[in-house]
Formats: structure tokens, C-alpha cells, sequence
């Protein structure tokens, strides 16, 4: 059973989805803070904004730019680090024509549903202070900023939605998942993949969200990390973790370190879905992109 601060953090991150199923940010009101502070993505936004108005700006234009329904499939929420999660999809993500008249004339205007991960960061009056939210482009987004359109086919909208789940937790579980949670990030703190034998099926799952594509297995997620690690020196690891609806966590980390030369600050929002033997059966992740990754993504012009 959730505490009373529980709940109101869960009712203050569904108030921020509601703002934009809606389409009104007026939800938002007694919601965000007056020096609230948006994070950078790399791709969409490229400095932090600060301020209420600043940051309601931002996902006005979205509003304002694309006709959308936006479905939140499940949250969390940390009593204790002050934080809430929300896993979402915005279906049917389409270009108005008011707005996007060229990439209607290009066909670069057809739907797309895309997922994202917010994360809310609350001071002690609880209202939120910091947003950390990264998402899928959508087709004419992805067209217009990137030199190759990422394949997000791997995990269809429906596969998606089967996230669905109660907000209920036995507290068995949930310690099992904080556990399991808190140990994947260690390996990406560490290189240290001895541990995913610990907490991973072994067919599990490995899709980026973000830059598309699907891995598969565990062998194949310890060889991944060993190849990173090789050219990626850790300076400092981050993370903060919630447990949800049965069988899943999520993770937001940040990281920062030296890769392929490049000194780099990233962060990540990631999804930890648990099988019934309470294994990680898939890991649904998005984060910002590396600096030598944002001169592959990126047309000059971004």
C-alpha cells in the first residue's frame, strides 16, 4: 500500500501527463516550480531551459505543432529521493499542416507513435524542479534532424502497451527489483558484467529506444558492455531508482567520464522489465548521445 506522499508524487506525475493528453498546460500551474529547470537532450534541445514560462514554452510547441494522443502506460515513484517516473506513448504523432506545409509537400508528414521516459525531480514543497525527458522521434523530426531515420520497429507501439500493469507491489518483489536495479547500474559504473548473471534471463531483451534497434541475450549485453568499457573511462555514476506496477524499475543515471577521447556528461532513462522467476527480461533504454555520436546522428545544420 502507498504512503500518502506516495500517492501525492504518483498524482503529481499523472497532473503532468494530463497537461499534455489535454493539451492544456494549465495542469501545470501549482505544478512547477518558478525556477523549474528542462535538461538538454542533445537532439531535440541543446541547453538546459530555466524558468516556469521557458519550459511550458517548449512543450507548447509540441502541442501546437502536432496532433497526437499521448498515453502514459506506467509510472514510479521515490518517496525518498523526492522523484516520480512516467512511461509513455504518443500515438500517432502527426506534423499540423499549418505548421509543417514543406514536410506535407515531401511526405515527411506521415503518423508516428513514439515512446518516451519522463522524469521528475521535486523540491520540498513538492512541486517539480527538475525534468529530465527523453523520447523516439517522430518520422519528420528524425528526417529533418538526423542523416539516417532510426528503425523502431524492433518494439511495436502494442508490445509496448503490454507494460501496462497494477500500481501494486508486493514488498517482496519490489526489494528483489530495487536490488536487481540498483546492481545494473553498478555494472555500467563499473564494467563489472560478472554481475549480470545475477539479475538478467538469459534471453533478455536490449532495445534503444532512442537510436533504434534490438539486442538479444546475455552473453550479447556482457560483450557490449566490455566493448564500451574498453574505450570509456568512468569518473563518476549517478542513479536514482523506483519500482512499479508488479514487475518492472526504472532507472535515471548520469554519467560522466571520458569516451573515445571526448570528455562527456550523459544521462539515461531506462526500463527494467521483470520475467516471473523475477529475472530482467527486457531493458527498454534512451539517453542522451555521446559527443562523437551526436557528428554521426546529426545533419551539420543541427
Amino acid at each position: 500500500m502507498k504512503t500518502e506522499k506516495e500517492q501525492r508524487l504518483l498524482g503529481a506525475s499523472k497532473t503532468f501527463d494530463s497537461g499534455l493528453s489535454r493539451f492544456n498546460l494549465s495542469a501545470w500551474d501549482d505544478l512547477l516550480s518558478s525556477d523549474v529547470i528542462l535538461h538538454k537532450d542533445g537532439i531535440t534541445l541543446f541547453d538546459d531551459l530555466h524558468g516556469r514560462n521557458s519550459v511550458r514554452g517548449y512543450f507548447q510547441a509540441y502541442i501546437d505543432r502536432y496532433s497526437y494522443e499521448h498515453i502514459p502506460i506506467t509510472g514510479a515513484v521515490d518517496e525518498h529521493s523526492n522523484v516520480a517516473f512516467s512511461f509513455h506513448v504518443d500515438k500517432d504523432v502527426t506534423p499540423k499542416k499549418e505548421a509543417y506545409q514543406g514536410q506535407h509537400a515531401a511526405g515527411q508528414a506521415k503518423p508516428t507513435s513514439t515512446l518516451g521516459i519522463f522524469f521528475l525531480r521535486f523540491n520540498r514543497e513538492e512541486r517539480v524542479q527538475e525534468i529530465f525527458f527523453l523520447r523516439q522521434l517522430s518520422h519528420d523530426e528524425a528526417a529533418r534532424k538526423l542523416k539516417t531515420i532510426p528503425d523502431y520497429s524492433k518494439l511495436s507501439i502494442d508490445d509496448a502497451l503490454k507494460y501496462r500493469g497494477s500500481e501494486e507491489q508486493s514488498e517482496k518483489r519490489a526489494q528483489k527489483h530495487d536490488h536487481a536495479a540498483s546492481l545494473y547500474n553498478h555494472i555500467w559504473a563499473t564494467g563489472d558484467v560478472s554481475l549480470a548473471d545475477k539479475i538478467f534471463a538469459k534471453d533478455v531483451s536490449l532495445y534503444s529506444l532512442i537510436y533504434g534497434g534490438e539486442k538479444e541475450g546475455l552473453d550479447t549485453f556482457k560483450s557490449m558492455v566490455s566493448g564500451i568499457f574498453k574505450e570509456y573511462e568512468v569518473k563518476d555514476n549517478r542513479s536514482t531508482v523506483a519500482v512499479s506496477a508488479g514487475n518492472k524499475a526504472f532507472i535515471f543515471w548520469r554519467i560522466t567520464g571520458v569516451y573515445q577521447g571526448d570528455w562527456t556528461q550523459n544521462y539515461g532513462l531506462s526500463l527494467l522489465v521483470f520475467n516471473s522467476a523475477d529475472k530482467v527480461q527486457d531493458v527498454l533504454t534512451l539517453m542522451t548521445p555521446f559527443p562523437g555520436q551526436r557528428r554521426q546522428l546529426l545533419k551539420a545544420e543541427e
